[in-house]
């Protein structure tokens, strides 16, 4: 093959590694060949630039082009460059252009050992074909390795991250032998009797309504910061479906929690992550029982908490109070005309009301008693609806199995399309989903309401409003008080609370 070097001139070579595709040469064999290209063409080889381990799709991160590119800026006495061919100089059409661009403007020539570029016009159209062929060998090399790793995920539950979730462990498992010979390994998961209970007790404190501060100072989780403990109490692999590369997998691994705890973790998740609600952290950790329970009566606003400290002959004492946000006591930045009147009220005095609110209107075992009677009763009229939407699930999802293996068998028989595989990839998708669907809906079907033994719950609520801690009934408050709309007249506390009665019904009384 001809090459455009004088003998007797100094070239520089790029090489590339195969991004781990066995059958391309390695950096160490392209070295090499082109050792023994420049000793058979009377060639000195000045320079080699390598870069291992990097993908030709992009020039980011390519530290040894940059470094080429850089030396040939010093206007060098090389004559050019060699590389293997156009795949290990670019698989991107547009910057194989642009780096060939650059040496050449600069009066170098660049030259591939393994493939023929005649001179001439020619030449840039065959040059051309050759970086769109590397482009095109690229984009279906990322389809088939994205088609494989999903369908190990699929079909053999792979699991390719460095580490396993908290609460889980690796398992090595044999799925079959490689080309040559060697047998091929993957990593499952399966729950390690160390940590699987750590994590279950994340997920029964959360649902009670425990902090992220809470839990970690009770269970110390490797996380360093709240959003460790976030992702952890979002991942779906705890119920045993795996989210990976935009795919939902059921029954992936053995599930380490309930579906009544799961969704009870996520419902309080989303209440913290609320800037108003009463969950919202700042609000969750206050001095102040009612923080972000309470609104102004008098004009909607949301009530906070403040504190003042009244000096005694032996010391000082704190008094707790809630004030209107916009009142004339609160936020002095607002203008007067956005004030409200309201006066503070006394923590404790309103405190005390709202218990004996919740102790009248709810802790009470024939308030219970009727309560559970009527959650009983929707369930029951509810399961028949559920059973023919489960029912019809089912049926959709028997029907994209066998239209998968009639696809499957097609293609076995007659070969494979581009248009076939597009089809059995959403047949696929589409079964996936309808298989989510029908575990959630199997999670609400099959879940019955608990025993609840009324007389014990009444006990323990009003011990805790006697004799509990702050964070106990706080936690107590906000498992039934929604709202509270309160204001000071004439020395009396007046206003209204919206109760959540056990069942789910809203109930709103005078206090």
């Amino acid at each position: 093959m001809t090459h455009p070097f004088t003998p007797g001139s100094s070239v520089s070579a790029y090489l590339r590694d195969s991004g781990g595709n066995r059958q391309e040469l390695s950096v160490a064999q392209q070295e090499e060949h082109v050792r023994s290209w420049c000793v058979e063409h009377d060639l000195v080889l000045s320079h080699i630039f390598a870069d291992v381990a990097q993908s030709g799709g992009s020039t980011v991160g390519r530290d040894q082009m940059d470094a080429m590119l850089k030396y040939f800026e010093q206007r060098p006495p090389d004559a050019g460059v060699v590389f293997w061919d156009y795949s290990r100089w670019a698989r991107n059409y547009d910057d194989g252009q642009y780096l060939l661009s650059m040496l050449r403007r600069r009066g170098y020539l660049v030259h591939s050992l393994e493939e023929y570029v005649p001179p001439g016009p020619t030449g840039k159209i065959v040059e051309s074909l050759h970086l769109w062929s590397a482009e095109q060998y690229r984009e279906q090399l990322s389809k088939n390795v994205k088609r494989g790793l999903s369908y190990i995920v699929g079909n053999h539950h792979a699991y390719f991250k460095n580490r396993p979730p908290v609460g889980y462990r690796f398992v090595t498992v044999e799925i079959g032998s490689r080309r040559d010979g060697t047998p091929h390994t993957i990593h499952q998961i399966e729950p390690d009797p160390s940590t699987a209970p750590l994590v279950q007790r994340a997920f029964a404190m959360r649902a009670g309504g425990s902090s992220i501060g809470e839990i970690h100072e009770a269970i110390r989780l490797p996380y360093k910061t709240r959003t460790g403990y976030n992702r952890l109490l979002a991942n779906r692999i705890y119920i045993g479906i795996y989210d990976y590369g935009g795919i939902a997998y059921p029954n992936y691994c053995q599930p380490l929690i309930d579906p009544n705890t799961w969704r009870a973790v996520q419902a309080v998740a989303g209440a913290w992550q609320s800037q108003s609600g009463a969950a919202h952290p700042r609000r969750a950790t206050s001095r102040h029982l009612l923080t972000g329970l309470l609104r102004c009566l008098r004009c909607g606003s949301a009530m906070q908490g403040k504190r003042a400290l009244v000096a005694l002959k032996h010391g000082t004492k704190e008094y707790l109070y809630y004030h209107c946000a916009i009142s004339t006591t609160g936020s002095n930045h607002l203008r007067t005309d956005r004030r409200c009147s309201a006066l503070s009220i006394h923590a404790e005095a309103l405190n005390e009301r709202v218990y004996e609110a919740v102790k009248t209107h709810v802790l009470s075992e024939d308030v219970l008693s009727l309560a559970y009677a009527e959650a009983q009763a929707r369930q029951a009229s509810r399961q028949g609806e559920m059973d023919a939407v489960l029912t019809a699930a089912r049926r959709n999802l028997a029907g994209l199995k066998a239209a998968i293996e009639r696809l499957v068998l097609a293609i076995s028989e007659t070969g494979h399309s581009r248009s076939m595989l597009e089809k059995l990839t959403e047949l696929e998708r589409e079964r996936d989903q309808e298989q989510i669907q029908v575990i959630d809906l199997e999670m609400q079907a099959s879940t019955p309401l608990p025993d609840l033994d009324i007389g014990k719950l009444v006990r323990e609520g009003l011990a805790i409003i006697e004799r509990g801690d702050f964070r106990q009934k706080q936690l107590l408050l906000r498992s039934f008080v929604r709202e509270v709309r309160v204001e000071e007249s004439g020395g009396e506390l007046v206003g209204e609370i919206d109760l959540l009665m056990p069942g789910g019904d809203g109930k709103v009384f005078s206090i």
